[in-house]
């Protein structure tokens, strides 16, 4: 359902080029968000049962979930009156704000504050342009936003993408790699965080799986194991929690209800 919803609540339209056809988001990300969403709303009501012993029905629709997604659409919506266009992976009102080539690939760039542009002004070695009427602030970057895009380009066209990323945190510029899922699986930090581990699994050996992005502090950890096979555990449900006997679970078994 997510590609629907994201037709239906305005994400399609705006994603992609402005001269390319439309395209979604390539993640699931509605069905992500809206399960956020009711995971809030599901422990906001046990937190008012548990203050008033009032029980609550909650519910997320999935539209209404993505439609905090667009604040960037609406915000040139209500200052324009008519709908914004594509604009790949620039931003309408921000620029530098883009992903530029580097030498083996590519780095994402979000200049949010002029303290971050006159910052990479220095890593470029170009701060003779500090106060060039082109580049003086954001709004006339935004004027001139395709020199400013080449401008920085030409820069990162010069590097790889880890060696402008380290060199962006050197000089406290937000700037990150773009990183293929198997370099994201082999994030050293997420490993190290518990996001991410190696476990072994009996069909498909050794695998990277994910944890959870909660850190509760002080919680006992939760061992990381395969996914259950289908009925693994019939006997503990059927047996234990309902008080069928060994008999009438085979009887399900045989019957194929089980």
């Amino acid at each position: 359902m997510d590609l629907t919803i994201q037709a239906v609540s305005g994400l399609i339209a705006a994603t992609g080029f402005p001269e390319g056809p439309l395209v979604k988001a390539g993640p699931a990300v509605v069905d992500f968000i809206s399960g956020i969403h009711l995971y809030a709303a599901t422990l906001t009501a046990l937190f008012e049962r548990e203050r008033t012993g009032r029980g609550r029905l909650v519910e997320v629709a999935m539209q209404e979930a993505a439609y905090a997604t667009l604040t960037s659409q609406l915000h040139a919506y209500f200052e324009t009156g008519t709908a914004p266009p594509r604009t790949g992976n620039a931003s309408h009102g921000r620029v530098p704000l883009n992903v530029y080539p580097t030498k083996d690939g590519y780095v994402a760039m979000n200049i949010a504050v002029e303290e971050h542009w006159h910052n990479l002004l220095r890593a470029m070695g170009r701060e003779d342009l500090r106060d060039d009427p082109c580049y003086v602030d954001n709004a006339a970057r935004v004027a001139n936003r395709e020199a400013t895009d080449a401008l920085v380009a030409a820069w990162t066209r010069t590097l790889g993408k880890m060696e402008a990323f380290a060199i962006a945190k050197r000089h406290h510029i937000p700037l990150a790699p773009v990183r293929d899922v198997d370099e994201v699986m082999a994030d050293r930090h997420m490993h190290e965080r518990g996001m991410l581990e190696w476990i072994e699994h009996d069909e498909i050996g050794r695998i990277v799986v994910p944890t959870t992005p909660l850190r509760i502090h002080g919680a006992d950890p939760v061992e990381t194991v395969p996914s259950p096979k289908l009925g693994q555990h019939n006997r503990e449900i059927y047996g234990d929690w309902l008080g069928l006997s060994a008999p009438e679970i085979a009887a399900l078994e045989q019957d194929n209800v089980i």
